[in-house]
């Protein structure tokens, strides 16, 4: 006979199982602070539960209702009593209903005693001498939900059960006949929202009950019992140390991941490019490119958990974009370290001056034009995901990447444009005013273009400037008639 651990939450559980396995025999509770209950059970029914302490009161009370005039016998007076011998000494009145009554009301209070207890260890004796007080199945139901009921903590359960994205779906094999309970309104009311269209959060937000465990406690008794499951369930019957140990790993898996992204954000500042990609200055060409490869698959936001890709989107999209900045930047170092080698061997050749002079200065102008052309290909690339984020709606970022786009090639009218645009979506002084400038700035860079003088106009009639956004509605609409263009400029005001 070994001894397991309990908890006020997996006793209803302990329950149930005893239930399912048909166990006969005396199940005892023994609570660390050292009180003792012992339950019953016959075929898994709750025939009888006692507790060591109060147990004399409600012997006395029950002989009261048998009627007896003789004495408790010793064993029954001093100790927590045998179904069988109670049943003896009862004789023909334990079948009364008083007595049935008293005895099953017993059951209850004792059982919501367990319920209440910090934990401790359970131990079953089996034997088959109960059964004597006439258990079904509809009272053993009761008397769980009721141990249940007096459960004082569920913020643990609730953090659970919330953690599950699953659909709650009512049980096609229910373990207890659920539907012979007389459930209140309210609890009816939450056992048709478990219909497999919502989740324990959803259902949870919808209930606008007064007490905050009601909704936790009910859908944890509804599993427990078999009523409802998740969809899909992990196991059957219903345990939650299985949900707890899941919900433990996501948390493990999200604490790994935050430290990931955050260790790898900061060494982005600090760190060179060859650091940043993993390698060094010595590998191949070819090594260089995969490794970039390996490190933008690794930080892909499908790669992390959703609440890790929400929380650190910012620092995702500045690793996307400091991956390809240390890629690009190796490349051009090493371009521009095999120009250098090229120069000094042709300074080491014989040549005449005029040669040497027109080699250095081919030379110079190459190079020049490989750092023009890295910057524009960066500006590109950081105009490319400005779009992309204006496009969602995700003005912060569009503003962060024309920024950083501007710093490799400020003549892009298309950027300044863009800028402005989401400048423009912050009402704040500062803001309007840096928003006016950037779209002034794209009318000069691109002053042919009739959306440049759209946009402004747009922006100044948003202003209350209605003379100034005229005024640039009227030229958009002539450069869009001048190049044959009769788009949206020409039917402005």
């Amino acid at each position: 006979m070994s001894e397991a651990r309990f908890t006020p939450h997996s006793l209803a559980e302990i329950l149930r199982d005893r239930f399912l396995d048909e166990s006969s025999g005396c199940l005892t509770l023994s609570a660390q602070t050292g009180e003792e209950i012992r339950i019953h059970l016959f075929r898994g029914l709750i025939d009888m539960a006692l507790q060591t302490g109060p147990h004399q009161e409600f012997l006395s009370d029950l002989v009261a209702k048998a009627r007896k005039v003789k004495a408790l016998p010793p064993d029954l007076r001093d100790g927590p009593p045998d179904p069988a011998r109670l049943a003896a000494f009862l004789g023909d009145e334990m079948k009364e209903p008083e007595i049935i009554k008293a005895v099953r009301r017993e059951a209850i209070v004792s059982i919501q005693e367990a319920f209440r207890l910090s934990g401790g260890t359970w131990r079953l004796e089996e034997d088959d001498k109960t059964g004597l007080f006439e258990p079904d199945v509809v009272s053993t139901l009761e008397t769980i939900l009721k141990g249940i009921n007096a459960v004082k903590r569920w913020a643990h359960v609730a953090r659970i059960l919330a953690s599950q994205d699953r659909m709650l779906v009512p049980s096609a094999i229910p373990l207890f006949p659920i539907d012979q309970l007389p459930l209140a309104p309210e609890e009816g009311y939450l056992l048709s929202l478990m219909d497999g269209d919502a989740t324990f959060t959803q259902i949870d937000s919808l209930f606008p009950g007064s007490d905050p465990d009601q909704v936790t406690r009910f859908v944890y008794s509804a599993l427990v019992i078999g009523a409802v499951e998740f969809d899909p369930a992990l196991d059957s019957p219903f345990r939650l140390e299985q949900y707890a140990e899941k919900e433990e790993d996501k948390r493990l898996r999200a604490q790994k991941e935050r430290e990931k992204i955050e260790s790898f954000y900061a060494m982005l500042s600090g760190g060179t490019p060859y650091q940043v990609l993993g390698v060094t200055d010595g590998v191949s060409g070819s090594e260089i490119k995969q490794a970039y490869e390996d490190r933008k698959a690794s930080y892909q936001t499908e790669k992390f958990l959703p609440e890790i890709r929400q929380s650190c989107r910012e620092e995702l999209q500045i690793i996307s974009t400091g991956l390809v900045e240390a890629y690009l930047k190796i490349q051009s170092l090493r371009m521009d370290e095999a120009s250098e080698k090229n120069r000094e061997r042709s300074e080491s050749r014989e040549v005449n001056l005029d040669d040497m002079q027109g080699k250095r200065l081919q030379s110079t102008k190459t190079s020049r034009q490989e750092e023009i052309a890295q910057r524009d290909h960066l500006a590109e690339l950081y105009l490319g995901k400005a779009r992309d984020a204006f496009r969602v709606a995700d003005y912060h970022n569009t503003i962060e990447y024309c920024n950083l786009a501007l710093k490799k090639n400020d003549g892009i009218a298309e950027l300044h444009s863009l800028l402005g645009q989401a400048l423009a979506r912050n009402p704040a002084r500062r803001w309007q005013l840096r928003a006016e400038e950037a779209l002034v700035r794209a009318c000069k860079l691109d002053q042919w273009n009739p959306l440049n003088y759209q946009r402004i106009g747009e922006f100044y009639q948003n202003q209350g400037l209605e003379q100034r956004a005229t005024r640039c509605f009227d030229k958009a609409r002539t450069l869009a008639q001048s190049q044959g263009e009769g788009g949206p400029a020409s039917d402005r005001a």
